[in-house]
């Protein structure tokens, strides 16, 4: 199983609620997969994103070895101003804190 685009949790709330336990939790399994691409879709930011950091960072710590990323390009149904997709790679690494090992290995 793979939760797509951080499981579109929604970043209001914080991470107590029980939707991010479900998450973890199910990222406990070893057939449970993790996509953390669209952190900046779900942000309530037209940039930088921040709100998403913390989340991105919860979901790639709980199965290091079980997340996939990608840009999402082309952006369907964008509504935001659009980034360019470096950016996206930039949010990548505030979520493992520079860590190129993890990186590459996500």
């Amino acid at each position: 199983m793979v939760i797509e685009h951080c499981g579109h949790v929604r970043f209001e709330g914080g991470m107590d609620r029980p939707v991010i336990g479900w998450v973890l939790d199910m990222l406990q399994q070893e057939n449970w997969w993790m996509m953390v691409s669209n952190g900046n879709r779900d942000s309530r930011m037209d940039a930088g994103w921040d709100d998403a950091v913390p989340y991105g960072k919860a979901f790639i710590e709980a199965a290091p070895d079980r997340t996939i990323w990608g840009t999402d390009w082309p952006h369907p149904q964008w509504t935001k101003r659009m980034m360019n997709d470096a950016e996206e790679v930039e949010l990548l690494y505030r979520y493992v804190d520079g860590d190129t090992r993890l990186v590459r290995k996500v």
